[in-house]
């Protein structure tokens, strides 16, 4: 099974918009993710779970119309930012499709840390805004895949620009 962890993209500050929406650049950096991932990855992703705020919600539908099955998109809980990534770890045990979690920093950091290394308090991954981290494994066994970032994008590292 594979998990996607991708951290939303840049957001308006709370003086520009009280709801902090992505801003125009960080529409176009989960463009550019959504587009890298949809042409180069074969993903069958079963749903997009965001936290709910305006700028994992954008982003979770924005990689959703890129990806070849449109997967479902729902607001869920334990994805906001101080949320226990306990929640995410014993839910995803269960899962049985492959899986998005749109959130945001520290809590997708220390749920990549907890799939891992069973240890949420290790700093093991660095989540930029618009990247995407693949686990693939299952329940108490998960590898790193690949990670994606916009400065890897903008280097044309990956994508051979």
């Amino acid at each position: 099974m594979l998990i996607y962890l991708v951290r939303h993209g840049e957001a308006l500050s709370r003086e520009e918009n009280p709801k902090r929406h992505l801003s125009g650049k960080g529409v176009l950096e989960v463009e550019d993710l959504a587009e890298f991932i949809a042409a180069n990855f074969k993903m069958s992703v079963g749903s997009i779970h965001h936290s709910g705020k305006a700028r994992a919600s954008q982003t979770a539908s924005i990689l959703s119309r890129a990806l070849a099955q449109s997967p479902e998109v729902i607001q869920s809980d334990g994805l906001d930012p101080m949320a226990d990534p306990g929640i995410w770890s014993e839910r995803l045990s269960t899962q049985e499709r492959d899986t998005m979690l749109v959130g945001h920093l520290p809590h997708l950091s220390r749920l990549a840390s907890l799939l891992l290394t069973w240890n949420p308090e290790v700093q093991l991954l660095e989540f930029d805004v618009a990247t995407a981290v693949c686990l693939e494994g299952a329940a108490g066994n998960w590898l790193l895949k690949w990670m994606i970032s916009p400065g890897i994008l903008k280097q044309g590292i990956v994508s051979g620009k």
